[in-house]
């Protein structure tokens, strides 16, 4: 459960009372409108399913030949190969001196297509995995942001009868928690460029720093509002970029299928004896 709703209540509390004691009106409606806007953002975890799916899918697709290994993420990791799909090209080489019908249809369906289909799908994995842990990562920072941004102007309200008023500092860093990287590549020819994107390490460096500011509760109010309104500036940018990235890549693989799709049905996996399995 988010702690943003308990947030904006006690800084709304804070405010009114402030404005009381000086006996100036404001406008708490205008104020609520606006801050309550950031109660239903989706939180860190509602992504957990999704990162961990798209994961295991890239997973299941690194394919690394018959030296089984790792695989390249094209977004910069290192990704466990999946020995089954090794074990299909042994099979293959295996069958080189077969002949017949099944041997044309696993030959056309199966062989040739398999060593830049499964790359290709590999690849298309990867962006998707990588868009999923960007989305993850924008929505932690923003809740992280928002909830630090409310917390600084309550204690800077706060500070306002003290002698000297506190200011306090927040970052924020939604657009700094994500990466681009571009996506080039592809099997057998087969090129592709697709706009990728992914979850950042190093996040704090570069974020955009906000001050509260002080000297009266509007103020800091109004300091709150633009550091608010730069993490709703961001989280859109961030979205665009994992927009961006999910649309080349549903595109490339709508345009292009030929590109990651094997053949049809081999012909030896309806005969008895056959290919058991095969789908």
């Amino acid at each position: 459960m988010s702690d943003i709703p308990g947030l904006i209540e006690e800084l709304l509390r804070k405010a009114r009372e402030s404005y009381n004691d000086l006996g100036v009106p404001y406008d708490e409606e205008g104020i609520r409108n606006y801050l309550e806007t950031f109660n239903d953002m989706p939180e860190e975890g509602d992504f957990s399913g999704l990162v961990e799916s798209t994961g295991t899918t890239r997973t299941q697709l690194s394919y690394n030949g018959l030296a089984g290994g790792s695989a390249s993420d094209p977004l910069g990791d290192s990704v466990n190969a999946n020995a089954a799909l090794g074990g299909v090209e042994a099979v293959a080489d295996e069958l080189d001196e077969w002949r017949g019908d099944a041997a044309s249809s696993f030959r056309d369906n199966v062989k040739i297509p398999f060593r830049f289909a499964v790359p290709n799908m590999f690849i298309a994995a990867c962006v998707i995995h990588g868009a999923a842990t960007a989305q993850q990562a924008v929505w932690r920072e923003a809740n992280k942001n928002v909830k630090e941004i409310l917390e600084n102007a309550i204690n800077a309200i706060d500070s306002l009868d003290d002698c000297n008023p506190d200011e306090f500092t927040a970052m924020v860093t939604v657009i700094a928690s994500i990466v681009s990287i571009p996506v080039t590549g592809g099997a057998t020819g087969f090129a592709v460029a697709l706009a990728g994107v992914k979850a950042a390490n190093d996040i704090a460096k570069n974020g955009k720093t906000f001050n509260t500011g002080s000297g009266e509760a509007m103020n800091i109010l109004w300091n709150t509002k633009d550091a608010l309104d730069q993490v709703i500036t961001e989280v859109n940018d961030g979205e665009k970029k994992v927009k961006t990235a999910l649309e080349g890549v549903t595109g490339w693989m709508t345009d292009s299928p030929q590109q990651y799709q094997l053949g049809g049905r081999p012909t030896l996996a309806d005969h008895p004896g056959g290919i058991t399995g095969m789908k």
